[in-house]
C-alpha cells in the first residue's frame, strides 16, 4: 500500500555511536563522566520524543476529515462536524487504542483505554460530533486518539485535524492561526466547488507567515476528467501566486473519498487512482525523512560537543599526570585564581539576565494595559453601534446585545493571543540569543585556561542553529468566556419608562463588557506571564549547569590527576595507559560523527 518513512542509515547510526560512547564513559570510573553520560542519555532520548507534526487545513466541508481516514486507513474521525463542534483532533502512535480528552475547564483530562477501532470511533463520536456533544456543553479543548501499528503514526508522525476555517465561529480561525508554528507542514484541503474562496485566500496569507512547509490538496476530483482537474489546478494556481505564494507550490489531485474506500478494501489499484498515495510519498515519506536527518544532524553536533568536552578532560588528565607533582599543584593553584574571575562574570550575567526578565514582564504590564483600554473600546463600539441601530425602535433587546458580543469575544481574544505570543517571543528570544553567546563565552573561557594552563587544544562549542526539539503539539487552551449570564431584567424594568429602561439595559451591559474585558485580558497576560517566567528561568538553570559542570570536569581532572599520582607512585605508567586507550577510543567516536556531518 502507501509508503511509510523510517529513521535514516545514519539516525540509526547516530544512535549506536551515543550508545558506545555512554558505554565507554561509564566504564571509564573515576573520571567525571557522570554528567557527559546523563547529557548523551538525554540526546537518545530526545531523538525518540522528535515527531512531524503535519496539520490537515481548510474551510468545513471541503474533505479534510475524510482525506486523514484515508491516510490513515481507518474511518474513525466524524466528517459532518458542524464548526461549532469543531474539536481540534490529534491522531498519535500509541501502544493501544485510547483517546485522551483535554477540557476547556476545571474539569481533569480523562484518558480512555480501547480495545478496537470501533471504540474508538465511537468515543471520538461522543466528544467531537454536533449528536454526542452539542455546541460542545462538554467544554472539551482538544482529543488525542491513540492508534497502534499504524504504518505512517509509528514512524513518529502526528497528524492534526483542525477546525474548519472561515465559518461564523471565526475564533476557529484564530486558534489555527496560532497553533501553526508548532507544525513542520500542514496540508491545505480545497475542492472542486469552488477551487477556492476568498476566505481561504486571506486565511492562506496569514498560514504562509507561520507554517515552515505548505502542500495543497485538491480533493473532491472524482466527477472530473484529466483536462478539468489541470484547469482548476491552474486556477487554484493563479490565485495563489496573487496573494504572493511560490508557484512551485506542490498541488495534489485526490478523491479522499476512493483513498479510503481503497484502504478499506486493501484495493491498492484504487488507492493509486485516489492520489492519496502520492501525498502519502511526498509529504509523509520525504518531509519525514528530512525532519529526521535534521534532527540526526542537531544530535550529532551535540554529541560531538559532549565528547569533545570529555577528550578535553582526558586530556588534561594525561598532560597532569605525565608532569612532575609539583609543576601540576601550582597550575592548579593558577587555574583556582581564574576560575574565581569567571565566577564573578557568571554572576554579573545573572544579574543581567534578571534585568532583562524584570524589563520584559514590566512591557507586558503596560502591554495589558492598552490592551484593556482597546478591548472596552472595541466592545463599545459594537455595543454603540447596536443601540444607534435599534435606536429607531427606541426599544433594546437585551438578549440581543448579549448573544453579539458573546460571539465577538474570543475571536477578539484569540487574535489578540497571537500577537502577544508573537511580540513577546520575539523580545525573549532576542535577549536570550544575546546571553546565550555571552554563556559560551564564559563556558569556553574555563576550558582555554585549562587549555593555556597545560598545553591542550580546546574546541569552541558548535551551536546549534536549525533545529529545535518540540513538545508534543497542543493548542490553544485559553478560556475566553463567551456567555453572559445576564442579571435577569428587574419587574421594575416593565413598569418604568422605555428610556430609562433602555439606560439600565445599558449600564448593566457596560458593566458585564468591563468585568469580561478584565478577566479575559488577565487571562492572556497571565499565560504570556508564566511563558517568559519558565524561559529566563530555565535558562539561568542551564547557564548556572553548565558552567558548574564544565568546572567540575575540568578541575575536575587535575585533582584527580594529582590524587592518582600520590596514590599510585610507580604504577601512574599503567593508569596513563588506560587513559590514553579511552583517548583512542574517543578519537574514533568523534571522527565517525565528523565524517558524516562533513558529507552533508
Amino acid at each position: 500500500m502507501g509508503a511509510t518513512f523510517s529513521p535514516s542509515p545514519y539516525s540509526c547510526n547516530c544512535i549506536k555511536v551515543i550508545e558506545k560512547a555512554n558505554n565507554l564513559l561509564k566504564k571509564t570510573k573515576g573520571d567525571f563522566f557522570n554528567k557527559e553520560s546523563e547529557l548523551l542519555n538525554g540526546l537518545r532520548e530526545r531523538f525518540e520524543k522528535g515527531r512531524f507534526n503535519l496539520a490537515v487545513l481548510g474551510q468545513f466541508k471541503r474533505g479534510k476529515s475524510t482525506l486523514l481516514n484515508a491516510l490513515i486507513g481507518f474511518d474513525i474521525l466524524p466528517s459532518s462536524v458542524v464548526p461549532l463542534t469543531a474539536i481540534p483532533t490529534f491522531l498519535m502512535d500509541g501502544d493501544n487504542y485510547a483517546v485522551k480528552v483535554v477540557f476547556d475547564s476545571e474539569e481533569k483530562e480523562r484518558f480512555i483505554s480501547l480495545k478496537n477501532v470501533e471504540d474508538l470511533k465511537s468515543v471520538l463520536s461522543d466528544f467531537v460530533t454536533e449528536e454526542g456533544n452539542p455546541e460542545n456543553v462538554k467544554r472539551v479543548s482538544e482529543v488525542i486518539a491513540y492508534i497502534p501499528e499504524n504504518k505512517i503514526l509509528k514512524n513518529k508522525v502526528v497528524l492534526i485535524d483542525t477546525p474548519g476555517i472561515g465559518s461564523t465561529y471565526t475564533h476557529n480561525t484564530e486558534a489555527t492561526l496560532n497553533f501553526l508554528p508548532q507544525c513542520d507542514a500542514a496540508l491545505f484541503v480545497v475542492s472542486a466547488d469552488p477551487p477556492i474562496t476568498e476566505v481561504e485566500l486571506e486565511f492562506l496569507k496569514g498560514v504562509f507567515e507561520k507554517v515552515p512547509r505548505l502542500f495543497f490538496v485538491l480533493n473532491k476530483i472524482d466527477y472530473l476528467d484529466e483536462f478539468e482537474i489541470e484547469e482548476v489546478s491552474n486556477f487554484l494556481k493563479k490565485h495563489l501566486i496573487e496573494i504572493g505564494i511560490p508557484e512551485d507550490y506542490v498541488i495534489f489531485p485526490v478523491s479522499a473519498k476512493k483513498g479510503l474506500k481503497a484502504k478499506l478494501k486493501n484495493d491498492s489499484d484504487l488507492y493509486k487512482n485516489s492520489g492519496i498515495d502520492k501525498i502519502e510519498k511526498h509529504l509523509v515519506d520525504f518531509l519525514a525523512r528530512e525532519k529526521s536527518k535534521a534532527l540526526t544532524d542537531a544530535i550529532a553536533i551535540k554529541a560531538r560537543n559532549i565528547l569533545n568536552n570529555v577528550l578535553l578532560n582526558i586530556e588534561l588528565e594525561i598532560k597532569s599526570l605525565e608532569m612532575p607533582l609539583d609543576v601540576v599543584e601550582k597550575k592548579k593553584a593558577l587555574f583556582e585564581e581564574k576560575i574565581g574571575e569567571l565566577e564573578n562574570e557568571k554572576q554579573s550575567t545573572i544579574d543581567i539576565l534578571a534585568g532583562d526578565s524584570k524589563r520584559v514582564h514590566s512591557q507586558l504590564e503596560e502591554y495589558s494595559v492598552d490592551l484593556r483600554n482597546t478591548a472596552f473600546s472595541y466592545f463599545s463600539g459594537i455595543l454603540e453601534e447596536y443601540i444607534a441601530m435599534a435606536g429607531k425602535s427606541g426599544k433594546l433587546n437585551e438578549k440581543e446585545i448579549v448573544k453579539r458580543l458573546a460571539e465577538e469575544i474570543p475571536v477578539f481574544f484569540e487574535k489578540k493571543m497571537g500577537e502577544a505570543t508573537d511580540i513577546f517571543s520575539k523580545k525573549v528570544s532576542h535577549l536570550l540569543e544575546k546571553h546565550q553567546k555571552k554563556a559560551n563565552q564564559i563556558i569556553d573561557s574555563i576550558k582555554k585556561i585549562a587549555g593555556d594552563l597545560f598545553d591542550v587544544a580546546v574546541k569552541e562549542i558548535e551551536e546549534v542553529r536549525y533545529f529545535e526539539i518540540v513538545n508534543e503539539p497542543y493548542w490553544v487552551l485559553h478560556k475566553w468566556e463567551t456567555t453572559f449570564n445576564p442579571i435577569p431584567p428587574v419587574v421594575v424594568d416593565r413598569m418604568i419608562p422605555p428610556a430609562l429602561r433602555n439606560k439600565r439595559i445599558i449600564k448593566r451591559v457596560k458593566q458585564r463588557v468591563r468585568s469580561l474585558v478584565v478577566s479575559n485580558v488577565e487571562n492572556l497576560r497571565w499565560s504570556i506571564f508564566q511563558s517568559i517566567d519558565r524561559s529566563f528561568r530555565q535558562f539561568q538553570r542551564l547557564l548556572e549547569e553548565n558552567f558548574d559542570n564544565t568546572l567540575a570536569a575540568t578541575y575536575g581532572a587535575v585533582k584527580s590527576s594529582i590524587i592518582k599520582k600520590k596514590e599510585l607512585g610507580e604504577k601512574v605508567e599503567e593508569e596513563l595507559k588506560r587513559i590514553k586507550n579511552v583517548k583512542r577510543e574517543i578519537d574514533s567516536l568523534i571522527n565517525d560523527i565528523s565524517s558524516y556531518l562533513d558529507g552533508n
